[in-house]
């Protein structure tokens, strides 16, 4: 079962409170609502994006970047890309018209490794009680530095549909479906096509993305079941102020689990049994 009501209030509560002005917290994530629909954003740490919820029901642990820099200025290895830049740019805008933030621009800058990267949120939420929402965002990687380099960018996604029953597939070139059949689904599209893929159970593909060792995806496209998670790989040189532009469209679609509908069916046989007494 994904996280209920009171954990989404409680953590939103705690967001809340870091975003009152002299707080202790040094920088706080940013809150996106539309419809029925919220979803937090950490610019500050790999957290990331690490709820999404629809009416109000958190389905995401995580969902964020991660890159590596071959030739002058790389590391070598992966990391996630708010470790670019101490102070981003971070620019929360109503592009709805309904008083709250809907839309994110965060830009990213690093002179030592000569990159840029920009990511782009906007979340779309249907009406309260619809189960469904919709995240469209790009990514553009710049190279700032003075010469051609290869460049890697990684997608990673942890998905929290059940309690670790979940199954991932990714249905290549573009697609990657999770769900918790006939529940609950999480379905992203990308373009480009990606270099590399990987579906695996969680934490592998993550510890491989934070150790000190350049990562390649190993390319299990699945199906997986359990505490499954999953990430995109794209691999490209990149000249001298030239950027590669990266879009995912992100759709989450839940109905009524078996309790909820058990509940709707004792009310249902109440209804009919009082309309048969009448």
């Amino acid at each position: 079962m994904p996280r209920c009501h009171k954990t989404v209030c409680a953590l939103l509560g705690a967001a809340l409170v870091a975003m009152v002005p002299g707080s202790p917290a040094a920088a706080a994530p940013v809150m996106l609502e539309h419809g029925g629909s919220w979803a937090r954003i950490d610019p500050y740490s790999q957290l990331g994006n690490d709820i999404w919820v629809v009416d109000g029901w958190n389905f995401l642990r995580k969902e964020w970047f991660w890159y590596r820099v071959d030739g002058p200025g790389g590391l070598g290895r992966e990391a996630s890309i708010d470790t670019l830049d101490p102070n981003p740019l971070v620019l929360p805008s109503d592009t709805s018209g309904d008083g709250v933030p809907d839309n994110l621009r965060l830009v990213y800058r690093s002179a030592d490794q000569g990159l840029a990267v920009e990511v782009n949120y906007n979340l779309l939420g249907a009406p309260p009680g619809s189960g469904q929402t919709d995240m469209a965002q790009t990514v553009a990687v710049t190279n700032t530095g003075a010469t051609a380099r290869t460049f890697h960018l990684f997608l990673y996604a942890d998905y929290i549909l059940s309690d670790g029953f979940d199954t991932a597939v990714a249905n290549w070139p573009n697609t990657v479906l999770q769900e918790f059949a006939p529940w609950h689904y999480a379905q992203a599209a990308v373009v480009p096509v990606p270099s590399h893929f990987e579906v695996n159970l969680e934490p592998l593909t993550l510890d491989a993305l934070n150790d000190p060792l350049p990562t390649t995806l190993n390319g299990n496209a699945g199906p997986l079941t359990g505490d499954v998670a999953w990430a995109l790989e794209w691999d490209f040189p990149l000249a001298p102020g030239a950027s590669y532009l990266i879009s995912e469209n992100r759709l989450l679609t839940v109905v009524p689990e078996p309790a909820t509908l058990c509940l709707l069916g004792v009310g249902a046989v109440g209804l009919l049994a009082r309309w048969r007494r009448k």
